[in-house]
């Protein structure tokens, strides 16, 4: 009585393809036998990588893009057979879950330089305040961007620039505001106040050196151009600029007081007429 062959099994390396993905099929074959790729009948995703001999063969079938439509896979009846002339049988067709769609994040969306960036606002659980959340789609050499920017394959995505300057600027912050507040404690050492008024002015005449590392610090926390942070700033606002414009405007005022109360302060500690009666002379 004649054998007759059945495929023992079509596998998937996953249950459900998504963007970018593909599946892994394999084809088990009960006895060895010889499988061609025009034996196999395939929907739903272009076929490459077909391989296999005896009781095994694989194949990758890759989904196109934006696409709901599953993969089947099936092997018919009779195709083939083995040296004894025995037929196999159909096997039952595998179907496997296709969604190649873009997800869509939550959120208003915005364009800032070609990249779609998405901003949610709600509240904190823990604290009640306000809270506001962007989402920014991960930069690959390959998603596309809009072609009419100076740089349609974006690697500076302004939010990032932001991000990065902010913490540059905690870290020059931290030298510069230290720096400061050591020569604030080197002067009330000897003069015991920190009123400026009564403490008068030039100690350059007395102490050239603090002078000038007074000013080389009050420059750095004012963000003197070549210093730490003026880059920081810079690509704070530079990042910041296309996607919280009011908001960036408004803070850079902070810039021009920044500069009005260090330069006063700079002028009145160690230029003008040194008094008399000032203890820094110690």
């Amino acid at each position: 009585m004649p054998r007759c062959r059945k495929i023992a099994r079509i596998s998937s390396s996953t249950g459900a393809v998504t963007l970018g993905g593909a599946a892994t099929i394999t084809l088990t074959l009960s006895d060895p036998g010889v499988l061609t790729l025009a034996d196999i009948v395939v929907t739903g995703g272009t076929v490459s990588g077909f391989s296999g001999s005896g009781t095994s063969y694989t194949l990758l079938v890759t989904p196109p893009a934006n696409s709901t439509t599953p993969i089947t896979v099936s092997v018919g009846g009779s195709l083939f057979s083995d040296a004894a002339g025995n037929p196999n049988s159909a096997a039952a067709p595998l179907v496997v879950a296709v969604n190649t769609n873009t997800p869509i994040l939550p959120g208003t969306p915005s364009t800032v330089d070609g990249v779609e960036i998405r901003t949610q606002s709600g509240t904190d659980a823990r604290t009640g305040l306000a809270t506001r959340t962007v989402s920014v789609p991960t930069i690959t050499s390959t998603r596309p961007e809009d072609s009419t920017t100076s740089h349609p394959n974006l690697a500076d995505i302004p939010l990032g620039i932001a991000a990065n300057g902010a913490v540059l600027q905690m870290f020059n912050h931290g030298l510069s505001a230290a720096a400061m507040f050591f020569l604030v404690g080197v002067v009330y050492e000897r003069a015991h106040t920190r009123d400026l008024n009564e403490l008068g002015g030039g100690i350059w005449q007395l102490a050239p050196v603090y002078g000038g590392l007074l000013i080389f610090s009050s420059m750095a926390s004012l963000g003197l151009p070549g210093l730490g942070g003026f880059v920081a700033e810079f690509a704070i606002v530079r990042g910041a600029w296309p996607v919280f414009t009011v908001a960036t405007a408004f803070s850079m005022l902070g810039l021009f007081f920044t500069g009005a109360y260090i330069l006063k302060g700079v002028q009145q500690v160690l230029h003008g007429k040194l008094r008399s009666n000032s203890r820094t002379e110690d």
